[in-house]
């Protein structure tokens, strides 16, 4: 068959056409009273405006490209989320579920200036042997510390399914003067090194996890110090 096509003709360009996918895997979890962050990335070279089309009341993207969030008490449980990335005449979306975690305070106390230790006791919601000791100077006037379990696991992705204790120190966006010390529990079934056990700290500031330095493991109390 004849080819009738003019060689000299330039291709349609269709590549402002073409979908584009989502490179990043939103954060499903967020904590009542801290900031959630997620920064999406998607497959294109050009200039990307973002937009949430569904989500919960003040989640929106600020000028970075990052979305935000701080829920309230009131907002725990799941809302449906999208976020859409439109770059010339192409958007694409990414919907997902987001979950505001249900705090339980399970142990609190009142600590002033001269400190004080904070403990779980008994073994509610398997959080037995978690702790926070404040060093005299630490605080300057008093102020109630508490520990509060949560209803899922809030762990760095990294870890995935691995074993892990979820805990919720507060008030949020207590300052301490001086370094305070941490206790949390592990399995003692667990295979392997307790060596190799750590300690993660979320970091509001950044959004990120933080690898805390453990000073004590002790297998006798199946206890992380940090």
């Amino acid at each position: 068959m004849p080819d009738n096509s003019d060689p000299t003709e330039e291709p349609e360009d269709t590549a402002s056409e073409v979908p584009f996918g989502y490179l990043t895997t939103p954060a499903t979890l967020a904590l009542p009273g801290k900031q959630y962050r997620y920064r999406p990335v998607v497959a294109t070279t050009e200039d990307v405006t973002w937009s949430v089309k569904t989500g919960p009341d003040g989640l929106a993207f600020d000028d970075d490209g990052e979305v935000r969030w701080v829920p309230s008490v009131e907002a725990g449980g799941d809302h449906d989320v999208t976020v859409r990335a439109t770059a010339g005449d192409v958007t694409a979306e990414q919907t997902y579920v987001l979950t505001v975690l249900t705090p339980e305070i399970v142990a609190e106390a009142s600590i002033g200036a001269g400190g004080g230790t904070v403990s779980v006791t008994g073994n509610p919601a398997g959080l037995a042997g978690v702790g926070v000791e404040i060093p005299a100077g630490a605080l300057s006037g008093d102020k109630v510390i508490s520990i509060a379990a949560l209803d899922k696991p809030f762990v760095p992705a990294a870890l995935g399914d691995s074993p892990a204790v979820s805990v919720m120190f507060g008030p949020n966006g207590t300052v301490f003067s001086q370094p305070v010390r941490v206790s949390v529990p592990f399995d003692a079934s667990l295979d392997g090194d307790i060596n190799d056990l750590e300690v993660f700290l979320y970091s509001e500031d950044s959004g990120t996890w933080e690898v805390a330095k453990v000073v004590a493991r002790d297998s006798v109390q199946r206890l992380l110090v940090a």
